[in-house]
């Protein structure tokens, strides 16, 4: 079940961002759609569950993040492939493996703050319009400050290696970066909010 909730949330992000491809300079409007469709359906968010550290520990989180991250990635690559052979728009995402490692663990550490507030935030709102306000106001600024999702990233990366931007060795250098820099910022979130609980 786990599992198969991952695949959904990887589902709606790259949904999301399949919507980016068709505006991209209204990204910053259409992108926080997909968090909120994670949110409303419960399903299984990589970033959005580190969040857990301050309640499963050990072997245990790891097994959990593992098989989000996995479920995470099979939907993201499953809607990049349909996206990309319905010939959607295909943008340029070289600059996000051309950058510097420092410049993106920063950006994810950035990222990964507001997607964990976002996900608290909502948790404790009980309306749909409330939900959609936290979540709108949290990602819309991650996106406006170009920082660095790895969920999101799976999507667009698969995009840039379906088009010939750059290879697979490129996209995992990105993800490895951005993967570890989410988790960090998540943690330091995780940890506020654990002091207000």
């Amino acid at each position: 079940m786990r599992f198969k909730k991952a695949i959904m949330a990887g589902v709606f992000i790259a949904m999301a961002g399949a919507g980016t491809l068709c505006l991209p300079d209204y990204k910053a409007i259409i992108f926080p759609a997909g968090l909120l469709m994670v949110v409303l359906s419960q399903s299984e968010l990589f970033t959005g569950r580190i969040l857990l550290v301050n309640e499963v520990k050990g072997t245990e989180l790891l097994k959990w993040w593992g098989t989000v991250y996995i479920g995470n990635l099979v939907g993201s690559i499953a809607i990049a492939l349909m996206a990309f052979y319905a010939n959607l728009p295909c943008n340029d995402y070289s600059f996000k493996v051309e950058a510097g490692w420092g410049e993106l663990f920063l950006k994810a550490i950035l990222c990964n703050m507001l997607v964990c507030m976002a996900v608290f935030l909502a948790k404790k709102t009980d309306t749909f319009i409330s939900k959609a306000a936290v979540i709108y106001a949290c990602i819309s600024l991650f996106v406006l400050c170009g920082y660095e999702h790895c969920v999101a990233n799976m999507f667009y990366l698969s995009i840039g290696v379906l088009d010939g931007q750059f290879g697979i060795p490129a996209a995992l250098y990105n993800l490895a970066i951005t993967t570890v820099g989410n988790i960090i910022g998540g943690i330091i979130i995780a940890k506020m909010v654990a002091k207000e609980e």
